[in-house]
């Protein structure tokens, strides 16, 4: 990903300025890691979101793989949530989805997904109300 991007794209839109809570960009491996110590939110890189009618398959939550002793693998992606704020709270929707949610955002991850899960990795629209 690039920091900024001159021309619209071809189908879709760029999106800047969301924020990581609980993990950070790893620009050297294009992935999510793991924050810096004592650093709350970070910034992401622009992303490029694509319509579709469907949420890809792979966005919907299915059981991680577990290796012989039973601990999880990594899948290769993060179903990262984005969030209107920080807060993670808002009015329920008739859709059971929270006022707040926004949408799933597929990331790159060397890490099982339950690694973020624990640790409440999200994306957020703005760090406070």
């Amino acid at each position: 990903p690039l920091d900024a991007y001159d021309a619209a794209p071809e189908d879709g839109v760029y999106v800047y300025g969301l924020f990581c809570e609980a993990g950070q960009w790893d620009k050297s491996k294009e992935e999510l890691g793991e924050p810096e110590p004592k650093v709350l939110f970070s910034t992401m890189p622009v992303m490029h979101f694509v319509p579709a009618a469907k949420a890809a398959p792979h966005t919907n939550w299915v059981d991680e793989p577990r290796d012989a002793e039973g601990a999880p693998e990594a899948v290769g992606y993060y179903v990262c949530p984005v969030y209107n704020t920080a807060a993670r709270r808002g009015t329920l929707k008739t859709t059971g989805h929270s006022t707040n949610y926004v949408c799933p955002v597929v990331v790159p991850s060397s890490k099982p997904q339950s690694h973020w899960i624990k640790r409440g990795t999200a994306l957020l629209m703005q760090l406070s109300d």
